[in-house]
């Protein structure tokens, strides 16, 4: 008998503050020199390439805040019992490959509860091939641990899918989990399944969620854009794609990048900027829906990011931790990037070009587990304001969309 791994749980509303709650870290290495860049990078935006298609690309960026109106979260009910000790699912993406997942937990000390896997991009013959299934590590436990499918809402002949193909990959991915997350059509804004027309992507959005919820009840569809401002000629506002309803997690792509977090000032860049940290995770909290970090890690490859950057792991765990200390339940799930390439080079362990950053985060994973608040189970009834955050102010300041097509961005 499946036993969902979560429920809806009541959270009285509190007025938060970010930044980071722990000692500050040495100053970081300088950045490996980067790699040559092609004409069609996209200026601010750190590639990922996803296995089976080269030369595509994923993120970093900006952000924003505001307080906003919360009575209920979805709150995994087996988070006081998650493989890390950590209060939110906590893993990666580890190149498909279930041994190199298996040696980054024991490199970490302490297993990883998430795996993000990508379909292939080519054509829906390739996308539904499930050759992703082998992501995952030996103690892969489904009713525990997540498993994050990342799907284009488009494959890259244009085709949107049929229904049957859309119920296939739903069949598919919940014969390795049950509940699985899916970031479908994720990083809209910039890099993949382009929003350069906002109601035809959320026409295809709102029809491949609904095929999949329909075939699968219980996956969790993921809103996903990248942080920071929209680039390839998308919709300015990506809040608009989001369709009511459909929607269970909004999560953020992010990396140490335009600029790199290496100070407090930088930090605060990426954290109050519109379309940044605070302003994703107040709009899930508008949304009555929990937040998660789907990408993010450091990368040497540019001098455009902070290299070898324990602050960048300082920073962003200190801000999780104080949302899931302040708000039980509202992170739900962190995923690291453990990308070796060139294009990246964004790789913790076993080989890396960042170890000063790698031990901080070993340093940071050791320490938040001890203090790690046990989430609540059950449900508790909270205040009924249910008003969503006011808009933020845009930031004048220096965003990834501002900078000129030489800024250069290393593509695999």
């Amino acid at each position: 008998m499946f036993t969902p791994k979560f429920i809806r749980i009541g959270i009285a509303l509190a007025g938060l503050s970010a930044g980071s709650v722990l000692a500050a870290p040495a100053a970081a290495a300088p950045p490996v020199p980067p790699p040559a860049v092609p004409a069609t990078a996209v200026p601010g935006v750190l590639p990922t390439v996803v296995p089976g298609t080269p030369g595509t690309a994923t993120t970093p960026s900006t952000a924003a805040s505001a307080a906003g109106g919360l009575t209920a979260v979805t709150v995994p009910t087996s988070a006081a019992r998650r493989a890390s000790g950590l209060p939110w699912s906590d893993g990666g993406y580890f190149a498909h490959d279930s041994a190199q997942a298996d040696a980054f937990a024991a490199w970490r000390g302490r297993p990883v509860d998430n795996i993000v896997a990508f379909t292939h991009r080519q054509t829906w013959p390739a996308l539904l091939e499930p050759w992703w299934t082998t992501s995952l590590p030996a103690g892969f436990d489904a009713s525990r641990d997540d498993f994050i499918l990342s799907v284009p809402l488009w494959t890259d002949d244009g085709d949107a899918g049929s229904d049957a193909q859309w119920t296939q990959l739903a069949t598919a991915t919940t014969a390795v989990d049950p509940d699985a997350f899916m970031r479908v059509g994720w990083e809209m804004n910039c890099c993949f399944s382009l929003a350069t027309d906002q109601d035809a992507w959320r026409t295809q959005f709102t029809r491949a969620a609904t095929l999949l919820k329909a075939a699968a009840p219980e996956l969790q569809i993921v809103f996903n854009p990248n942080e920071g401002a929209s680039s390839n000629n998308t919709v300015t506002d990506p809040s608009v794609l989001f369709v009511d309803g459909l929607i269970d997690i909004v999560a953020i792509d992010a990396y140490d990048w335009y600029p790199a977090y290496t100070d407090e000032a930088s930090w605060a860049q990426h954290r109050d900027k519109q379309f940044g940290w605070n302003h994703w995770y107040d709009f899930a909290r508008s949304k009555n829906l929990p937040f998660a970090v789907a990408e993010f890690g450091v990368s040497a490859a540019s001098t455009d990011t902070g290299g070898d950057n324990p602050a960048y792991f300082q920073h962003a765990y200190g801000w999780l931790m104080e949302k899931a200390t302040t708000t039980p339940g509202s992170i739900a799930f962190v995923s690291i990037f453990n990308e070796p390439a060139e294009y990246c080079l964004c790789q913790l362990y076993p080989t890396t070009a960042n170890p000063a950053a790698g031990e901080r985060y070993r340093d940071l994973l050791a320490e938040l587990a001890g203090a790690a608040p046990a989430p609540p189970e059950g449900t508790v009834t909270g205040p009924d304001d249910t008003t969503p955050a006011p808009p933020a102010e845009p930031d004048s300041g220096l965003s990834a969309g501002d900078l000129p097509a030489s800024a250069g961005t290393p593509t695999g």
